[in-house]
C-alpha cells in the first residue's frame, strides 16, 4: 500500500524533501502514530495559546447587581403567593466585552410555581441572563406561602359624613349599584359582610357627585383593608339644596309634678336653649320657640340632670343637630325661711375683779334655714357671746359672736355691735336706777378667772361715754 505524506502532512520535512513510499508493517505504523500524537498535541498548545492571547485583551470580569426584584411565574389558578423576600442579590461573571452589554434589565430573578398547592414552601430562586454570562444568587430560596383566594357579593351603601352650609339641606345619596364582588384572600373576604362609600358633605352648597372606590367592612363597621372590588369605582350622587326658610327660635322647658315636701325648684338650665328651625314660610312665622317634653320631678330632692326631646311642629325640622334632644338640669334646693329669734347675750374670758357694763343684754336674730330645722330649734340652740379676751378698762363696741345649728344661718343680727364698758369693780352699795334712765347691766367678775357671766345681771345707771369707735380699742 502506497501513500503520499506531502497530502497528509505538508509541513513535515520528509514529506518537503521527497514521497516516502511504505509498506503497512508494524515499523511504519508506529511512525504513524507518532506523527499523529505531535498533530494533535500542535492543535491543544495552539488552541491554548489562542485562549491565552484572547484573555490578555478580553478578560473575564464580574459585578453584583443587588435587589434584583423576584418575578413570580405560573402561579396556581385560586392562590395567591406572599413571599418572605421581594428582592434578591446577583453577582454575574463574563469576558469584559460582554460585561459592556449586562444591566439590571438584561438580568431576570424568578421564582416558577408551576404545580404547587396552598401551603407553605421553601422554593429557588433562578435567573436569566444573556448567552455568554453566568450568575449566582443570594439567597438562592425564599419561602413562599399560597393562599386560596375568595370572592362574594357584598350590599353597597354610601354613608354620608359633614355638615353643609348654613341653610343647605341633604337628600338622600343615590348610587350606581346596589352590590358589589369582593375578592381577595378567603380569610379576608369571610370578615366582608359589607361594603360603603365615604362621601364628605362638610361646608357645600352644590350637589355632590363622582366614582368612588367602596370600602370593604366587617360585621362591626371596622374597615378591612387588602381586597378588591368589581366594579373598583362606583357612581354616587347626594343631592345638596337650599332649605326653604330657617329661624332661630329659644327653646321652652316643660316640668312635671313637683318636688319633695320642703324643697323647691330653684333653677332651669337647658343647652342649648337656642335652636335653628327649617320649613315653610307660613309655618316658621307661626313657631315663636319649642317646647320640650316634659321633665318629671315629683318627689324630688336632688338636683335632676337628663336629656328630653324637642316637641317639632308639622313641617318643622331642626338644623345642624344630630339628635332632636336637648341636656336639662333641674336644680333643686330645700325651702328656705326666717325667723326672728331674740337671745341674751353672754359674756366670756373677762379679766377678774372688773364690771363689765352693757347696755342692753340681749340680740334679736333673724336666722334663716329649712322649715322643719328653724321649728325644732330650742331656745338654747342659739347663743350669742362677746369675747373680752385681753381687753382692760375702757369702752368698746364689740361684734358679737353667733353660735346656731348646722343648716341654719344669721342672716341679721340687731344690734350688730354691742357697746360695752370695763371697770374696775363697784362698791357693795350701788345706786338703782330712776325710771327716767335708761338701765345698764352690770357684770361682775370675781377675783379668779370665770368662763360664765352670771346668771342675773345687776341694773346701775348709764355711762354717758360716748361710742364711736368700731373696733375693740380702749379709751385711756
Amino acid at each position: 500500500m502506497n501513500f503520499d505524506l506531502r497530502r497528509l502532512w505538508p509541513g513535515s520535512d520528509r514529506a518537503a524533501s521527497d514521497t516516502l513510499l511504505f509498506d503497512d508493517d508494524e515499523e511504519h505504523g508506529s511512525r504513524w502514530a507518532g506523527i499523529i500524537v505531535r498533530a494533535v498535541t500542535s492543535l491543544i498548545l495552539a488552541i491554548a495559546l489562542w485562549i491565552y492571547v484572547i484573555s490578555l485583551n478580553n478578560p473575564q470580569d464580574s459585578a453584583p447587581f443587588n435587589a434584583q426584584t423576584i418575578d413570580v411565574r405560573s402561579v396556581p389558578a385560586n392562590l395567591h403567593p406572599t413571599l418572605s423576600l421581594i428582592n434578591v442579590d446577583v453577582t454575574v461573571r463574563a469576558n469584559r466585552s460582554v460585561m459592556r452589554s449586562i444591566n439590571s434589565a438584561t438580568i431576570h430573578t424568578y421564582i416558577d410555581l408551576s404545580g404547587y398547592k396552598d401551603g407553605t414552601y421553601e422554593v429557588p430562586v433562578k435567573v436569566d441572563v444573556p448567552a455568554g454570562v453566568t450568575a449566582e444568587v443570594s439567597p438562592h430560596s425564599v419561602q413562599v406561602r399560597l393562599d386560596p383566594l375568595a370572592s362574594k357579593q357584598v350590599p353597597l351603601a354610601a354613608h354620608i359624613s359633614g355638615t353643609p352650609d348654613f341653610g343647605y339641606t341633604i337628600h338622600e345619596a343615590s348610587v350606581s349599584t346596589t352590590t358589589v364582588t369582593v375578592s381577595g384572600l378567603a380569610t379576608l373576604i369571610s370578615k366582608v359582610s359589607q361594603a360603603q362609600i365615604e362621601v364628605n358633605v362638610d361646608h357645600r352648597n352644590t350637589t355632590a357627585s363622582g366614582d368612588l372606590s367602596p370600602i370593604a367592612l366587617d360585621a362591626s363597621g371596622n374597615p378591612v383593608p387588602g381586597v378588591t372590588f368589581n366594579p373598583p369605582t362606583v357612581h354616587v350622587t347626594v343631592p345638596i339644596e337650599l332649605s326653604l326658610n330657617y329661624r332661630t327660635v329659644p327653646v321652652k322647658f316643660n316640668v312635671k309634678g313637683e318636688p319633695a315636701n320642703g324643697y323647691r325648684i330653684e333653677s332651669i338650665t337647658v343647652n342649648p336653649n337656642i335652636v335653628t328651625i327649617l320649613g315653610q314660610p307660613e309655618v316658621l312665622s307661626q313657631t315663636n320657640f319649642l317646647d320640650t317634653e316634659p321633665v318629671d320631678v315629683t318627689g324630688q330632692t336632688a338636683t335632676v340632670d337628663t336629656h328630653t326631646r324637642l316637641v317639632l311642629g308639622s313641617g318643622v325640622s331642626l338644623y345642624n343637630m344630630p339628635t332632636n334632644s336637648v341636656d336639662v338640669q333641674v336644680v333643686i334646693r330645700q325651702v328656705q325661711t326666717t325667723q326672728i329669734l331674740p337671745v341674751i347675750v353672754t359674756i366670756t374670758n373677762a379679766r377678774p375683779g372688773l364690771d363689765v357694763v352693757l347696755t342692753t343684754n340681749r340680740l334679736d336674730l333673724t336666722l334663716a334655714g329649712p322649715l322643719a330645722a328653724l321649728q325644732a330649734m330650742q331656745p338654747t340652740d342659739a347663743r350669742a357671746v362677746l369675747d373680752l379676751t385681753g381687753l382692760g378698762p375702757g369702752n368698746y363696741e364689740i361684734t358679737p359672736t353667733v353660735i346656731l345649728p348646722p343648716g341654719i344661718e344669721a342672716i341679721n343680727i340687731s344690734p350688730a355691735r354691742l357697746p360695752v364698758t370695763i371697770l374696775p369693780a363697784a362698791s357693795p352699795t350701788v345706786p338703782l336706777p330712776t325710771p327716767q334712765q335708761t338701765p345698764s347691766y352690770v357684770f361682775t367678775t370675781p377675783g379668779a378667772p370665770s368662763t360664765s357671766p352670771p346668771v342675773t345681771p345687776t341694773p346701775l345707771p348709764p355711762t354717758p361715754t360716748p361710742i364711736s369707735k368700731p373696733t375693740p380699742h380702749p379709751t385711756p
